[in-house]
């Protein structure tokens, strides 16, 4: 069984491209023995630009 972590990073520029704190979440998460499990998009604008990710990790029980 696994549990799961989850951590909301948002986005900057003008289309919601540019992310820059989620490479150092990743290593952190990775030091405390979590896993990088996937993204999903969680707030988005009227032109389906993102402008909020939500980082999953996990953790084997």
């Amino acid at each position: 069984m696994y549990q799961y972590a989850y951590i909301s990073v948002a986005t900057t520029g003008l289309f919601g491209t540019k992310c820059t704190e989620h490479r150092e979440i990743i290593d952190g998460c990775a030091r405390h023995g979590y896993r990088y499990a996937g993204c999903l998009p969680t707030n988005m604008d009227a032109y389906g630009g993102v402008r909020e990710i939500d980082l999953i990790f996990e953790l084997e029980n």
